[in-house]
Formats: structure tokens, C-alpha cells, sequence
């Protein structure tokens, strides 16, 4: 009896004593996770789900190829086509693009192709298709809030897998494939980015890290980037000596323009009566590269490898036409 008795209470014993031992297991794991979550919820902690992200996806979404009218935050944004028997003027035969009734767009063929935000649209990518034999498709980029709307030349862009961002609220990024550029296999899938400045409205190319950002001298004379300290370093690394040269060209030159949402193109007429030479430059806002060219009655002297673009050589060819013909000496 005093056997059992004896039994009995060292079961009791052992089960208190395991008990014991499973209640500070718990209590220590538990007391542990309650401290990380409190080191992890600490205001100096960086946690990377409460930090603001830059960009900002706009939820953009993709349009039916036969969709003809999309309301947007300016109204109705809509296509219509015309032909020779509707009796309308003859700016007006072919497709044109309607904001609310007010033609914003005119050409052979038009298609939306995305638009942003989804629910209440502000920016819309169409494509255009000019017509020919030797027609090409162009790429444009619409905000319908601006007056008059802002609307891109061509930029090179794929319709496919289009997206926007706002980047700080005041500029705004698109996104995409470049429809013109390959990589190594040959195959379309080199990304490209643009950024849309609404309050200068412009879009260009968005520069590679460590690039300086030459969009600031669209629309401004080549003389004036030849004047600033540091976006001139390109170009004194690439015309060596011939800077100054350059430089001195510049008595009839014209606005710099944008060429392809990347290129910025300046030029200079030659002066006879100051026996200055025609001058030319293209600067890819891309990646910095630079190419110049200097031309004297007739002779070109160029600098740096000129980039493979039909839009720059059609530019370049009309410079050196527009010189010819205002040269007493050819």
C-alpha cells in the first residue's frame, strides 16, 4: 500500500516538474517575439513598407484597337473619320481627334492605345499611321488637362506593356520597349523611359544615373550651353582645341531642338560677310554622347561618331542644304 502510495506521488512530481519546465519554454519564446515586434515597431526602425516610394504607379491600362472614344478628366476624347463625300474641309478628311469637338489631331489613321490613370484618365498614348507607300508609324503622348493639349512628336515606344508613374507629383514617367532599339540577339526588348515636364511641357528621354540633364536647354541657343561651365565639358572633351572655334560660329543660331524625345539639336548659320563657318552639334540626353560638325563652304569637319538616326540625318542634311543655299561661294 505504502508502495503505491510512493508511486503516485512521484507521477505527481514528475508532471509538476514538466509543467513547469513547458510553461517558461512558452513564456520565454513569447516573451522574445513580443520584444522583436517592439524593436521592429520602434520609430527610429527603418521599415521598408512605411517608407514613400518616389514613383507612384498610375494604374494605366491598355485600350481596345477598335476603341474610338475614351472619356478623360478634360471630357470626351474621341475619333472620327471623314471622307471626301462628308463634304467637311480638307484638313478635316481622314481621321482626326476630337477633345471635346475641338479637332486637337489630324492624319490617315489613328488608334488609342493606353491611357492613365484607370479611373479618371489624364494621359492617353495614341498611335498614327501618316499614309504612303513608304508610310511609318508614330508613337504620341497626350495630356488632356494642359491648354492647349500637349501633345509629343513621335517618341520610340513599343504599344505593349506601357506604364505610368508620378514622380514626386510634378513630373511624370512613361515607361516601356523601345520600338526602335534591339538588344544583342537582335530582339526588341531594350527599356526606355520618358519624363514628362507638364509645367515646361516637354518629354524627353530620362537620362542614365551620373548623365547631366540637358533638357533644361530645349528651346534655349547653343551659345548658351557653350557658356555653362559644366554642361559644356562634353563638348570641350570632344572638340579639344576647335571649342573656342566652335564657339565663336554662332552669330546666326537657332533655337536647340528636340529631336526623337532624346536628341537635342543645335545649329548655326555660316556669315559670309564674318567668314564664320556653319556649325552643328546633337547630344544624346540619354547617355551624353556628343557629335559635331563644322562646315565651310561645303567641307564638313565632323567630330565624334554620328548616331544612326533617319530624324538626325534629315536634320543634318537640311542644315547643310540651308547653308548651300545662302553660301555666295557654292
Amino acid at each position: 500500500m505504502k508502495r503505491r502510495a510512493w508511486v503516485v506521488i512521484g507521477f505527481v512530481i514528475v508532471g509538476a516538474f514538466t509543467l513547469i519546465i513547458g510553461a517558461s519554454i512558452y513564456y520565454a519564446r513569447h516573451t522574445d517575439t513580443h520584444i522583436a515586434t517592439t524593436q521592429l515597431s520602434h520609430p527610429n526602425a527603418k521599415n521598408t513598407a512605411e517608407m514613400p516610394d518616389l514613383q507612384t504607379a498610375l494604374d494605366a491600362y491598355p485600350l481596345q484597337k477598335d476603341q474610338k472614344r475614351l472619356d478623360t478628366q478634360a471630357g470626351a476624347l474621341y475619333i472620327q473619320f471623314h471622307s471626301t463625300r462628308d463634304g467637311v474641309p480638307e484638313e478635316e478628311i481622314g481621321n482626326v481627334l476630337r477633345l471635346n469637338e475641338k479637332i486637337i489631331l489630324h492624319s490617315v489613321s489613328i488608334d488609342l492605345v493606353a491611357a492613365a490613370p484607370h479611373n479618371s484618365p489624364r494621359f492617353v498614348v495614341i498611335s498614327e499611321d501618316t499614309g504612303g507607300s513608304a508610310c511609318c508609324e508614330y508613337t504620341k503622348f497626350i495630356d488632356v488637362t494642359t491648354e492647349p493639349p500637349f501633345i509629343t512628336e513621335d517618341i520610340p515606344i513599343s504599344h505593349t506593356g506601357i506604364k505610368f508613374y508620378s514622380l514626386n507629383g510634378d513630373t511624370f514617367l512613361l515607361s516601356g520597349i523601345s520600338s526602335d532599339q534591339t538588344d544583342e540577339l537582335g530582339d526588341k526588348k531594350m527599356p526606355v523611359q520618358f519624363i514628362y515636364y507638364p509645367a515646361r511641357r516637354i518629354m524627353t528621354a530620362k537620362s542614365q544615373p551620373g548623365i547631366y540633364d540637358y533638357s533644361h536647354f530645349i528651346g534655349k541657343y547653343p551659345s548658351e550651353l557653350f557658356a555653362d561651365e559644366t554642361a559644356r565639358l562634353a563638348l570641350i572633351k570632344l572638340l579639344g582645341s576647335h571649342f573656342k572655334e566652335f564657339r565663336q560660329n554662332m552669330s546666326r543660331q537657332a533655337p536647340m531642338t528636340l529631336i526623337d524625345a532624346r536628341y537635342l539639336v543645335g545649329s548655326s548659320d555660316s556669315a559670309p560677310y564674318l567668314e564664320e563657318r556653319g556649325i552643328f552639334i546633337v547630344i544624346d540626353i540619354y547617355d551624353g554622347a556628343v557629335f559635331a560638325a563644322a562646315d565651310t563652304d561645303g567641307k564638313v569637319q565632323s567630330f565624334g561618331k554620328n548616331f544612326e538616326n533617319t530624324y538626325l540625318s534629315d536634320a543634318q542634311s537640311e542644315w547643310q542644304t540651308h547653308l548651300a543655299d545662302r553660301s555666295p561661294n557654292r
